[in-house]
C-alpha cells in the first residue's frame, strides 16, 4: 500500500469512528430520564418515578402511595417495594419501550418463600389481557 493509499484508509477509519460516537451520542434521553414521571397500566395501577432511584406505587381512585426504590439496567426497570410489616416485598421486572412500559414479570417475596410469575403467566392467572398490565404515561397535572 502507498502512502498515499495509506493516509485515506486512515482517514476512512476515523471517519467510520467518529460517525459511530456521533451516533451514540444522538440516541435521545436515556431511561431514567425516559421513566420520570407518572405511568399508569390498565387496570388503574399507577407508579411514579422520582428520580434518585426512588418510586410510589399507588392505584387509581384511592389516597397514598408506596414507596418503592428501583434500579435501571439498559431498558430494564426493576421496581422493588420496601417490607412491609410481615416483611413481605414484591419486586416487578419491566422493560421500556417507547412510551410503553411493560410488566415482563413479577416476584413475590416472603419470608422464607418466593415465587416469580412472568407476565403471560400473571394475565393467564388474573384473566385479564397481557395489555392491561403495562404502563403507559400519563399526562402530569398542569400547575
Amino acid at each position: 500500500m502507498t502512502p498515499r493509499h495509506r493516509h485515506h484508509s486512515m482517514g476512512g477509519a476515523l471517519l467510520f469512528i467518529f460517525l459511530l460516537i456521533a451516533a451514540a451520542s444522538c440516541d435521545g434521553p436515556d431511561t431514567e430520564t425516559q421513566l420520570q414521571g407518572q405511568w399508569k397500566n390498565g387496570d388503574g395501577n399507577l407508579i411514579r418515578f422520582a428520580g434518585e432511584e426512588k418510586a410510589f406505587i399507588g392505584q387509581e381512585g384511592l389516597s397514598g402511595e408506596g414507596e418503592c426504590r428501583y434500579t435501571i439496567e439498559g431498558d430494564s426497570v426493576r421496581v422493588r417495594t420496601l417490607p412491609g410489616d410481615d416483611q413481605s416485598v414484591n419486586v416487578y421486572f419491566m422493560h421500556l419501550a417507547g412510551d410503553t412500559l411493560y410488566l415482563d414479570a413479577i416476584s413475590l417475596e416472603r419470608p422464607g418463600q418466593r415465587q416469580t410469575i412472568g407476565g403471560e403467566e400473571l394475565a393467564r392467572r388474573t384473566g385479564k389481557p397481557a395489555y392491561k398490565l403495562h404502563f403507559t404515561r400519563i399526562a402530569e397535572n398542569a400547575p
